[in-house]
């Protein structure tokens, strides 16, 4: 008998970390918890990137880079000194920015986290839709003002998942389920022959 198809995991993951002046206080803790667990819970061999944003962004590689020990202590030096200093929201550039690169380790995987304190909302949706093929996105939604909307919809246009951090919810409850859905590839078109009948 042929052997079973295996699914082949999901390599590349990147995360999106809002660092805009509405995510002061406990909202940017919050962030810095959640981007702590993903780096350290991440598969081996994975390659990884970190991006913060806000009015401009910045990245931690210029791309993204292979899991190793120090990449990782990089990574986890960045979650721990994590400010809310970036200015205004803005996702759509980084976004921009990831979907420009080639993916060279499969369809990639993008977390991002922020309190959706967006304008340019549509913008976003339709950008998200359009790489949703080769692109992802995971979101969790911070604080008590945050859009869920937003969170959800974007999550939704590249059948990703979203969820919410607020006070007092357990940070690992929120970021293992998402990163353990998104090791494996979503299929969004699947065909089924069945041999020795007449229809297709």
């Amino acid at each position: 008998p042929t052997p079973p198809t295996m699914v082949k995991h999901n390599s590349e993951f990147i995360f999106l970390v809002d660092c805009s002046v509405s995510m002061l206080g406990d909202s940017i803790q919050k962030a810095s918890e959640c981007l702590d667990l993903f780096i350290h819970s991440i598969p081996p061999e994975s390659y990884f990137n970190v991006y913060q944003f806000g009015t401009s962004f910045k990245k931690l590689f210029k791309q993204s880079e292979k899991y190793t020990d120090e990449t990782l202590n990089t990574g986890l030096q960045l979650a721990k000194s994590l400010q809310a200093n970036l200015g205004g929201t803005d996702i759509y550039q980084p976004l921009c920015d990831i979907f420009a690169q080639e993916n060279r380790h499969g369809q990639r995987q993008i977390f991002i986290m922020t309190d959706g304190e967006v304008n340019d909302v549509s913008e976003i949706l339709q950008l998200i839709k359009k790489n949703s093929t080769n692109n992802r996105c995971f979101t969790i939604g911070i604080g008590r003002g945050c859009d869920s909307g937003l969170v959800e919809r974007m999550a939704k246009e590249s059948n990703g998942k979203s969820d919410f951090v607020q006070e007092g919810d357990m940070i690992s409850e929120k970021v293992i389920p998402q990163l353990r859905d998104s090791i494996y590839s979503f299929f969004d078109s699947i065909e089924i022959h069945l041999e020795g009948e007449e229809n297709d």
